[in-house]
C-alpha cells in the first residue's frame, strides 16, 4: 500500500512541514528532489526546496527549508512524489494547497488600552505641556504621560524643529524648504527617514512629500516602532508652506 501525503503545515516563511500517513524512510530526508513548491495563485514566485529535516517524535513528517520567503496571503501547491516509506513503498505524485497566513495588523494608536510599563520603558515618559504651562494633576503634582504619546510628541517636535540653541543640528530643519520649489522638496524624504531612524525607538520609517496640491505641499512620515506596536494610524505631517 502506497504512502500518502495527507497535510501541509506552514510554520514560518521558509519552513513547511509535510505529513504522511506512514513512517518515512531515512532516505526521504536525504534528497530534496522528492518535494516541490509552486505558486497556486500567481501572487508570488515559486520557492525552491533547500533541505529536508527529520522532525523529532514525528516519524511521518518531513520539514522543508525553502530558499525564498513565502508571501503572506499567497496560496502555494506543495507536491511530494516517490517519497520512500520504511515498508519500501513510495508515494504517488500528490499535491496539497495551503495559504501563507497574514500577521495580525498592529493596533492603531488611539485604540489601545492603558499604557503598560513595557511601553513606558520602550517609548519614554515626560511631563505634560499644555502649550502655556506644565499640566498638573488634581492633587497638585506635575502631570506625566508615557508610552507611545511621548514618542509621537518627540517625533513631531523633531520634524518641525530648526535646531536648538544648544544643538543647532537638531530636527529636520525643513524651514529652508518652506514655500520653495516643489521639485526640490523631494530631497526632504531621505532626510526625514534618516531623522526617524536615528531614534532608537524606531525600527524603520518611510516618508513622502505629498505634491498632489503643488500650492500646499506636505511632508508625511510613517515611523515603525520597535516592540509590538506598529506605525501610528495617521502619518506625522509637516506643512511645507506658510499658507497653512
Amino acid at each position: 500500500m502506497a504512502i500518502n501525503l495527507i497535510a501541509v503545515t506552514i510554520r514560518h516563511e521558509r519552513r513547511v512541514r509535510l505529513s504522511f500517513d506512514a513512517t518515512l524512510a531515512g532516505t526521504a530526508f536525504s534528497s530534496t528532489s522528492f518535494y516541490g513548491v509552486e505558486s497556486a495563485d500567481g501572487q508570488a514566485a515559486s520557492p525552491g526546496v533547500q533541505k529536508a529535516f527529520i522532525v523529532s517524535s514525528s516519524p511521518n513528517v518531513v520539514e522543508l527549508q525553502l530558499d525564498t520567503d513565502l508571501v503572506q496571503g499567497a496560496r502555494y501547491s506543495f507536491t511530494a512524489a516517490a517519497v520512500p516509506a520504511v515498508d519500501a513503498t513510495t508515494s504517488p505524485a500528490q499535491t496539497v494547497v495551503a495559504t501563507m497566513g497574514r500577521e495580525p495588523a498592529p493596533a492603531a494608536v488611539g485604540t489601545r488600552g492603558p499604557v503598560t510599563e513595557l511601553e513606558r520603558s520602550l517609548y519614554g515618559e515626560d511631563l505634560v505641556w499644555t502649550g502655556a504651562d506644565w499640566a498638573e494633576t488634581p492633587d497638585g503634582d506635575l502631570a506625566e504621560h508615557g508610552g507611545m504619546p511621548v514618542a509621537l510628541a518627540d517625533l513631531r517636535r523633531a520634524m518641525t524643529a530648526n535646531g536648538l540653541p544648544w544643538d543647532p543640528a537638531f530636527g529636520l530643519r525643513a524651514r529652508g524648504e518652506v514655500d520653495g520649489a516643489p521639485e526640490a522638496m523631494t530631497a526632504l524624504r531621505g532626510r526625514a527617514v534618516a531623522l526617524m531612524r536615528r531614534d532608537d525607538r524606531i525600527r524603520d520609517a518611510d516618508a513622502v512629500v505629498d505634491l498632489s496640491d503643488p500650492s500646499a505641499p506636505v511632508l508625511e512620515v510613517r515611523p515603525v516602532f520597535i516592540g509590538a506596536v506598529g506605525a501610528p494610524a495617521e502619518p506625522l505631517r509637516a506643512p511645507l508652506t506658510t499658507s497653512r
